[in-house]
């Protein structure tokens, strides 16, 4: 039997510096310092007498046989990873990791709670964040499942399951706006006016920005916020507006907080996904949640058997 001679440690170095292209974010990474990351390179490339990286003012490029060998790399990364969790497995069985896109929070809680109720030894963990950082996440096995905005074109390793149909996004303004006094607002209108958008790596806010370059339109974009509380009070507090679901905003509005305006800028529309690593066999905990979810949502929710 051939026994690889390639050192793990080396080879997964590598797929982190090729990653980053940088040896200093390697190295931060790695929590090593940065010359013992240049001599593990150094080290597999002498070994098998190939150049895999060039760096040029500080950057880092790789070869064609660096490009090739990335793609090995991340298999074996991956595949430790799935290793490291089945050993682990055992150990997080009573715990329940849950990525959850902030915007969403107000359909999803209800279930976590009823699941906490039914199931009070089980540890919850929820972390909110942005849908496509979550899905990242979920990759590098922080995650069990996510929660995010429905995806276009779900990745090869995850499988997406569909929660509720897509619901409409309603344009939301401070009261000092004076789009308020509108009969209707349409996307010209929003042309010039603060704009405040979810951060880099929100679904909502790829599709919003995707429309206004649709219709030729420069949004002016007063403040990017990932925390949904926060969000709206700089709609107040600036007097601009956001496209957001309206669970999210029924409570300021009653307040006469911020208004709902008459939108006819089109059916802008998201879909919630509930994600999980395709392939992968589910932890007790998670097929517990999803038992909750099936009977919870009912038809809306087709996750597996």
């Amino acid at each position: 039997m051939r026994f690889p001679r390639i050192h793990l440690d080396q080879l997964l170095t590598f797929r982190v510096v090729a990653t980053e292209r940088s040896f200093t974010a390697a190295a931060d990474m790695l929590s090593i310092s940065q010359p013992a990351v240049t001599m593990q390179i150094r080290a597999l490339e002498e070994t098998y007498g190939i150049k895999l990286i060039h760096v040029k003012k500080k950057k880092v490029h790789l070869t064609a046989e660096g490009e090739r060998l990335l793609s090995h790399a991340e298999e074996i990364y991956r595949a430790a990873l799935r290793a490291e969790d089945l050993l682990t497995q055992h150990g997080r069985a009573r715990t329940l990791r849950i990525g959850l896109a902030g915007a969403l929070a107000v359909y999803v809680s209800p279930v976590i709670n009823v699941f906490g109720e039914l199931y009070p030894s089980v540890r919850v963990v929820v972390r909110e964040g942005l849908s496509l950082k979550l899905l990242e996440e979920l990759r590098d096995f922080q995650h069990d499942l996510c929660f995010v905005a429905a995806l276009e074109e779900p990745a090869k390793d995850l499988e997406a399951f569909p929660l509720r149909h897509p619901e409409p996004m309603m344009l939301v303004a401070a009261r000092t706006s004076p789009l308020v006094e509108r009969a209707e607002v349409t996307w010209s209108d929003l042309d010039g006016c603060p704009l405040i958008l979810h951060g880099e790596g929100s679904v909502a806010r790829k599709l919003i920005l995707e429309e206004f370059q649709r219709r030729g339109l420069t949004p002016n974009i007063s403040a990017e916020v990932d925390n949904i509380a926060y969000l709206k009070q700089l709609i107040e507090r600036r007097g601009g507006v956001a496209l957001m679901f309206s669970p999210n905003v029924e409570e300021e509005v009653a307040q006469h907080k911020l208004e709902v305006l008459n939108w006819k800028g089109g059916d802008l529309r998201l879909g919630i996904d509930v994600v999980v690593r395709r392939e992968e066999e589910p932890s007790p905990a998670r097929s517990a949640f999803l038992g909750v979810m099936k009977k919870h949502f009912g038809g809306n929710f087709d996750y597996g058997p």
